[in-house]
């Protein structure tokens, strides 16, 4: 809770040594959308915005919640100067734009999954999992979730990622 509202002390750097400022908002957001990071050129913000109930999600300590928040947090850091250049087409629009036209690439090229990775990696460092499976002899769905407080699927993906690549991890 502390992070997203201490947001706006925050800024991103781009090419160049370009500073953008974060800032966080609490909106209605359309059809079930629980977060979104949105860049507002006249501001020149990129804005972390939770839907009223990630938000209270948060406040109580919600395990979605906080990987809501963490996933938006990484499109700030990874995307910044996709969500300035996107923010330029209306929503709708580019949505339409990059079903139609955009070129087929890899799933870790797509922003959802990279945002998705980094915010795993962030809520379950690697050295944390490695210090759980030293302290437990095994690495656990419910272990990992308890101590990093994340949901079942998150733990789950984290896990397979964790043991596939450990040696290059840690």
């Amino acid at each position: 809770m502390q992070l997203f509202e201490k947001l706006d002390e925050l800024d991103v750097v781009i090419a160049g040594g370009r500073r953008v400022k974060l800032d966080w908002a609490v909106e209605e957001l359309p059809g079930g959308v629980e977060g979104r990071t949105r860049y507002y050129e006249g501001e020149d913000k990129i804005v972390i915005e939770l839907s009223p109930s990630t938000y209270r999600g948060l406040l109580r300590g919600q395990r979605r919640a906080r990987s809501t928040l963490f996933h938006e947090i990484a499109h700030a850091f990874l995307h910044t100067s996709l969500l300035i250049e996107m923010s330029q087409i209306p929503h709708i629009e580019k949505m339409a734009l990059q079903r139609a036209f955009g070129p087929a690439h890899d799933h870790c090229r797509d922003s959802e999954w990279q945002a998705d990775a980094v915010s795993a990696t962030l809520l379950m460092p690697a050295r944390g999992l490695a210090v759980l499976e030293k302290e437990a002899h095994r690495l656990g769905g419910y272990q990992v979730q308890s101590r990093f407080r994340v949901s079942a699927e998150s733990a789950r993906i984290r896990i397979l990622t964790y043991e596939k690549r450990k040696s290059q991890l840690l």
